[in-house]
Parts: C-alpha cells; sequence; structure tokens
C-alpha cells in the first residue's frame, strides 16, 4: 500500500464499488522514544497516508456511478486513549478523516464507514504489542478477544444496509474489554 502507484493503477483497472481500507501497522506500543525515524513513517504511510491515496483513487468511479462504499478500519485508539502516542493518533486521524470524507462526499451517493475494533486475535496485534513479555501477559489475562470474524461481520453489516442508510461508525470491543483507561477481566 505504500506504493501509491501501483496501488492507484490497480483501482483504476479493478474500479470497486466496496473498498475497504484495513491496511495497518502498530509501531509504538513501547513507547515513542522507542521508535526510530522510519518506523515513524512507515506507521503515518501505512496507517494513514496510504489510507487516504485509496479514498482519492476510487472516489472518481464511484462518483461517476453515483455509488460506493468506502469503509475504513479505525480503531477505539483513534478514539479513546491508550498506551501508544504514535498509534493512537495514526487512528485519530482515520476517525476524523472519515467523519469529514463522508461530510464531503454528502449527496453523491458514497457511504463512509469507520469500523472501531478493540483487541482482536489476530498477527496485527501479536506484533503491535511489542515485547514477548507484554503480549504473554496480555494473552493470559482472561479476554475473551474479538476474532476477525466479528470484524468482517460488522463490515458485512454496514455495506449490506439499504442504499438509504449510512451505517457511519462501529465501535467493536470485546465484552471484557471496557473504555476509561482500558480495564479487562477475566471472564
Amino acid at each position: 500500500v505504500r506504493d501509491f502507484t501501483k496501488v492507484g493503477s490497480a483501482i483504476d483497472e479493478f474500479q470497486p464499488d466496496v473498498v475497504i481500507n484495513n491496511a495497518g501497522v502498530g509501531h509504538g506500543f513501547d513507547g515513542l522514544f522507542a521508535l526510530d525515524a522510519e518506523q515513524v513513517k512507515e506507521a503515518v504511510d501505512i496507517n494513514v497516508t496510504a489510507l487516504i491515496h485509496v479514498a482519492t483513487a476510487v472516489i472518481p468511479g464511484m462518483r461517476d456511478r453515483n455509488r460506493g462504499h468506502i469503509v475504513n478500519i479505525g480503531s477505539i485508539a483513534g478514539l479513546h486513549t491508550i498506551s501508544s502516542a504514535l498509534y493512537g493518533a495514526t487512528k485519530a486521524a482515520v476517525h476524523v478523516f472519515s467523519q469529514n470524507l463522508r461530510f464531503e462526499l454528502f449527496g453523491t451517493g458514497i457511504r463512509v464507514t469507520e469500523i472501531c475494533p478493540g483487541r482482536v486475535t489476530s498477527e496485527f496485534f501479536q506484533s503491535a504489542a511489542g515485547d514477548r513479555q507484554r503480549l504473554e501477559t496480555m494473552r493470559d489475562s482472561g479476554i475473551r478477544e474479538l476474532k476477525p470474524e466479528d470484524v468482517a461481520d460488522a463490515i458485512l453489516y454496514a455495506v449490506s444496509a439499504p442504499e438509504h442508510v449510512n451505517v457511519a461508525m462501529i465501535e467493536l470491543l470485546p465484552t471484557d474489554q471496557v473504555i476509561g483507561g482500558i480495564r479487562m477481566n477475566a471472564p
């Protein structure tokens, strides 16, 4: 997704009616001070710039067809305070971008949805957790994490809604996870 020329060419060829912006990287859970400049650039490029580029590439065709749906995968980290300033900032950018894009596209027939999941059992979460000890501590917390299928079901719900319905945002959390200084209880 960082090769904007290739991404744009693929979109021009395919002309999708639905696009799901799901690329992401979770640098920064060990603190901003632990990151080098390339990791910061990579996080912004993948989490923000690529998402904007994909939207920019699909909008003209969607406008011509007077329909389309852009689904941006954000995170609860873009809505609430968590322990990663960089990741939280990139996902906050996704949130504000999604809200403003929905406003900008008013009247075009293009819907914009943001899905903001909490903890999901995935390779992404495993790499974002940082050091191995933190990952093991989190895994031993007893939380029943969301499954990728849960996020997929939320996306399907949004894109399956009738054309006159725009599911603007879904905040999707495991039952065992609450926000407000994230607290997780074992079942």
